[in-house]
């Protein structure tokens, strides 16, 4: 099958159905739009890059189409059910958070200090930590970590609040909209998370702590598109610089420095296309003594952590690496949907996807709430990691959506209507 031909076919069927969603929503945030920008970056970047590279492996055919079958399935799940913006005033539809929300605000803030703490001392940060030189600590305790080094290792209350910042940045937002805190507060809760998330010198955390917060202040602050672009714009060019210079770092200081900075920059961002197509191809292997489904890893973390079964027989957290072509551990959001169900599976798993995540826009544009908005991040998260894996299915969402349903009565302001609140200036 020839490249040109899949490639035109199937962007043209997914510009007709971003440009119909575009005509619903008039959002730039829509997940689907999130989710096309990274997936294009993937699916177009591999194979330029190969060719570039003069790479002897490439994206097959096969790998391509079914790539742009996950792609197109996962629109097509929004478009049936994305509904149109209600008519009335966007401040008439944001339900404030309580007056406990501060005190929610420094609790949620001291429980992120606390694992920050315990994890530090339980790789030895603490013991090995120096003031003039930083990220030299930083850098040599994650080199150090074995292989299998896991946060539980710090207690399970401790690993609840192992990405606490997900949580309060959007509150300090929340409350900064009502005008309970000012923008010097806001600033400093902003500061305080983004130092915590970077302790463990793992990108993952502030990329969350980005996506979380801009999702936050769009949607309470309905920024122009050209306010919009140019503040996503600098968190982007932000968060390229910061991952760029950290594995500069990383590979500085690890002990083989054989492979070049840019061939590691080209195998984070296009490897798992290329892994994906082995997956398929069914040269993947993990231990799965009790051929679990793969989508249940979240489910089968809860479980072990209630001692009802083993949780090391179960294929929970990071994939096994392959080899061919490239060392990596990452295979597109499709992963789990292909080893399960094979190829019903990359195109229904997308689909449901899809309908839950415009099921949650639909709910937010109607009737904004604290805990609407921190679902939603949890979907355009999802999507900008979406070349990586399928973090829905990850072990972290059972506690995600754990906390979630607890905050909800803490934070709410017991009002049987919402009303309006008043933009700061």
């Amino acid at each position: 099958m020839n490249y040109a031909l899949i490639n035109t076919g199937c962007l043209g069927f997914v510009t007709l159905i971003l440009f119909s969603l575009w005509r619903r929503t008039h959002d730039y945030l829509l997940c689907a739009n999130i989710f096309s920008a990274c997936f294009a970056f993937l699916v177009l970047g591999s194979q330029v890059w190969c060719h570039l590279t003069g790479n002897p492996f490439y994206p097959t055919p096969k790998t391509v189409l079914l790539l742009y079958t996950g792609w197109i399935t996962f629109l097509l799940g929004m478009a049936i059910t994305v509904r149109r913006l209600p008519q009335g005033p966007e401040a008439d539809r944001i339900t404030p958070v309580g007056r406990n929300a501060k005190w929610v605000l420094v609790a949620l803030m001291l429980a992120h200090l606390g694992f920050t703490i315990a994890v530090s001392s339980s790789t030895g940060l603490l013991a090995t930590f120096q003031l003039n030189n930083i990220v030299g600590s930083l850098v040599a305790n994650r080199l150090n970590l074995s292989g299998d080094f896991s946060t539980a290792h710090v207690g399970w209350f401790f690993e609840a609040w192992h990405t606490a910042f997900v949580y309060y940045v959007p509150l300090a937002i929340y409350l900064y909209r009502q005008r309970q805190i000012s923008r010097r507060s806001l600033l400093i809760v902003w500061g305080f998370a983004s130092a915590l998330s970077l302790m463990q010198f793992s990108r993952v955390p502030f990329l969350m702590l980005l996506v979380f917060g801009l999702v936050t202040w769009t949607v309470l602050f309905r920024p122009s598109g050209w306010k919009m672009a140019r503040i996503s714009g600098a968190l982007l060019c932000a968060a390229v610089v910061l991952f760029a210079g950290m594995q500069a770092v990383l590979a500085n200081m690890a002990v083989n420095k054989s492979v070049d900075l840019s061939d590691q920059l080209g195998t984070y961002a296009f490897s798992s296309a290329l892994a994906f197509g082995e997956l398929v191809n069914g040269n993947y292997d993990e231990d799965n003594p009790h051929h679990a489904l793969y989508v249940g890893a979240g489910i089968y973390y809860m479980l072990g952590k209630l001692s009802l079964l083993n949780a090391e027989e179960y294929p929970i957290g990071f994939r096994t690496y392959v080899f061919v072509p490239y060392p990596t551990n990452v295979y597109t959001f499709l992963d789990a949907f292909a080893l399960d169900f094979g190829i019903i599976g990359i195109i229904l798993g997308p689909f449901a996807m899809g309908i839950g995540m415009a099921w949650v826009y639909n709910r937010l544009r109607t009737h904004v709430t604290y805990p609407l908005v921190l679902l939603y991040g949890l979907c355009v998260y999802t999507c900008c990691i979406a070349i990586l894996g399928n973090f829905l299915i990850g072990a972290p969402v059972p506690i995600f959506l754990g906390i979630v349903f607890l905050l909800r009565p803490l934070v709410s302001s017991r009002t049987r209507r919402p009303r309006a609140l008043p933009s700061p200036a």
